[in-house]
């Protein structure tokens, strides 16, 4: 596994790291020297670089022999049955769906597809910093629908917005880093909200940037989906629910898909007796909330959202996390860069053995010219190697002990220039810039906005009532776990349009604090430890952005720096023997900021070699960068997508 694989054993924090002596994908010669460069709700009363273009060689499409059965992400099922030969694929559909709506069938005939696999990427970057990225992966065959098909066949990829069921699973983790604590769990039934809009222009060979906020228990829908990322935005200056057009969209730099968490935004958990509150509650346990089977649901529900659309299974993905969405990044990735790691309870401190077939099910479809219990590391990186990440939590203890009233910290240092106490009294410690309420404002808006059929229709993209699974008809079983202060009421016009649902459901959660407070309870320190390690064996892969916010008090930019530099001294061997950050200024460089990784002792890296983390500094921002800079971000991540990834129109 990528995670825990050496050859000998770490020790951190003067605890033993086990999972020791698992094997390694080896030092890969792609993708060597990349420039790396990256909102949400961080608890603790929180709410929530650059390669050349890389060449690509074609490679022949491969059917799969056998069968496979699972849901759609319409709630029906599956059965794929291809005939194994290179270069052929076909699949069958039948059914009814969990979500009430019936499956489509279709039978087709064996296709020839053909596969472009990504190559070493050039040494290049922004501002004279060396860097390469690992080839983009090309198009792989669609499903046969009768003869040859060639890529201009495909299904135009189109604005849509729905549910990806996914069903209990079985797994198991350990909470802390003791082996001996390792328990075995099943998952409850849950719905995902999930919601896509096109690349404006060539969507079949644009990248998938695939947003999710924080909290735990933030809505992605209300935060980052409304605010300043996709088409139209709320204009959170005015403080209203009116949508505008947004002139920074997302959409110009590739496709949009956004997913909320368990019981977050539009997301529903379902049982068979809903009404009994004794059942309700007993679901708000950690079988369905802790950092791994949360990390295990996103990305389920990417790739079966990938797999629904024939045109961008293949295409690169772009992870866009904020503030708690960073532990879930680096989950994601580390599940998605080695299947193996997930395969078996040796592998490491997770295990979902149907997951990680699953991954190698994506990844022969996505690669079929290789064998997917191999691809791994920097050949997985090739569809999984790019991540945004907005004010991250990346190690959720160590961060959350960091004080904002701490000089070398700049929401402290601009609280003294104000002269202001370290914790101005009525700010919101988002954007310490901002009055106390100015958070809650923004979800305020984002709900009202949402909850009416106009809003919901210019800010989604999709009529609602058009959406399976969302109304009171298509709800069986569903229910919620919140707060009563969370709890939402839908206006009439809603509820006009889409039914009424029973006090225990809630059509929308912006902010479900009931997970935010469970989560915070169950973290535990030395195991958040394990997380920023994740990450740092993820960074020898995948080109990294992360925001530096100056006014946010939630996630302290500056203690990320100070988060990695803990892996100097607090594992043996070092994993990194060096952090330093530059933030002197660059001409052609509108926003200053690089962290610099020098690596120790760590599979897939030689010691001494180095990773760069793109950190652009936003001065007069908070938490919630998408919001109160989204011209400032979003140029700079199309700078960083083009230096690692490719060429991408301007607006």
């Amino acid at each position: 596994m990528l995670a825990m694989a050496f050859s000998g054993c770490w020790v951190i924090g003067g605890l033993l790291l086990v999972g020791c002596g698992c094997s390694s994908g080896g030092h890969d010669d792609e993708g060597v020297e990349r420039q790396t460069g990256g909102q949400s709700a961080f608890d603790g009363g929180a709410r929530e670089t650059g390669g050349g273009h890389a060449a690509s060689t074609a490679g022949a499409g491969a059917g799969q022999g056998g069968t496979a059965s699972r849901p759609l992400p319409t709630g029906g099922s599956e059965l794929s049955a291809g005939s194994g030969v290179a270069g052929t694929s076909a699949f069958s559909t039948a059914g009814k769906g969990m979500s009430g709506s019936d499956s489509m069938a279709s039978a087709g005939a064996p296709s020839a597809g053909s596969e472009a696999l990504g190559s070493g990427g050039n040494t290049g970057g922004e501002a004279g910093n060396e860097a390469g990225a690992a080839g983009a992966p090309g198009r792989a065959g669609a499903p046969g629908t009768g003869g040859m098909v060639s890529e201009a066949d495909l299904p135009e990829p189109m604005a849509t917005a729905g549910f990806i069921d996914l069903e209990p699973a079985d797994y198991s983790y350990e909470p802390s880093l003791d082996p001996r604590e390792r328990r075995a769990r099943t998952s409850s039934s849950a719905r995902l909200f999930y919601s896509f809009v096109p690349a404006e222009q060539e969507p079949r060979g644009a990248p998938v940037f695939v947003f999710f906020n924080g909290g735990p228990g933030a809505s992605t829908t209300g935060f980052l989906r409304v605010y300043g990322t996709g088409p139209h935005t709320l204009d959170a200056a005015a403080g209203d629910a009116v949508p505008l057009q947004n002139a920074h969209s997302w959409a110009t730099l590739g496709n949009l898909l956004y997913i909320d968490s368990r019981l977050a935004g539009f997301s529903y958990s379902r049982l068979e007796n809903p009404a009994d509150a004794l059942l309700r509650d007993a679901e708000l346990t950690e079988a369905n909330f802790n950092e791994y089977i949360d990390a295990a649901d996103f990305v389920r529900t990417l790739l079966r959202f990938l797999e629904s659309q024939p045109a961008l299974r293949n295409n690169p993905v772009v992870v866009v996390g904020e503030s708690y969405g960073g532990v879930r990044a680096t989950l994601m990735l580390h599940m998605l860069l080695d299947s193996s790691s997930i395969s078996t309870e040796n592998g490491g401190p997770f295990s979902d053995p149907a997951l990680a077939e699953e991954i190698r099910a994506h990844y022969a479809v996505a690669f079929p010219s290789e064998d997917p219990t191999q691809v791994r590391g920097a050949q997985a990186a090739r569809q999984f190697g790019w991540q945004v990440l907005v004010q991250p939590a990346l190690a959720f203890g160590m961060q959350s002990r960091q004080d904002p009233c701490d000089l070398r910290y700049s929401p402290a240092a601009w609280a003294q220039e104000q002269g202001l106490d370290c914790r101005p009294e009525g700010r919101d410690p988002h954007h310490w810039g901002m009055p106390a309420d100015w958070t809650d404002g923004l979800e305020i808006a984002a709900r009202q906005a949402l909850l009416t059929p106009t809003g919901f229709s210019s800010l989604v993209g999709v009529a609602p009532d058009s959406v399976s699974g969302l109304s009171a008809a298509d709800r069986i079983g569903a229910f919620r776990l919140f707060s009563e202060d969370d709890l939402t009421d839908a206006p009439r016009e809603w509820t006009g349009l889409l039914g009424e649902i029973p006090p225990y459901d809630s059509y929308f959660t912006g902010m479900n604090s009931a997970l935010s407070n469970f989560y915070g309870a169950q973290i535990r320190a030395d195991r958040t430890a394990l997380d920023g390690m994740f990450f740092l064996e993820n960074l020898r892969y995948v080109n990294t952005l992360i925001t530096r916010a100056e006014l946010d008090a939630v996630v302290i930019s500056d203690g990320i720096p100070d988060v990695l530099r803990w892996y100097v001294d607090g594992t043996t061997p070092p994993i990194v023997t060096d952090v330093t950050v530059d933030l002197a200024t660059r001409d052609g460089v509108a926003r200053s900021g690089w962290i610099t990784v020098t690596y120790g002792q760590m599979p897939g890296v030689d010691s001494g070699e180095t990773r760069v983390i793109r950190f652009p500094t936003y001065r007069d921002c908070g938490h919630m960068v998408s919001v109160s800079s989204p011209a400032e971000l979003y140029e700079d991540v199309r700078t960083f997508i083009e230096g690692s990834l490719g060429s991408v129109q301007a607006p």
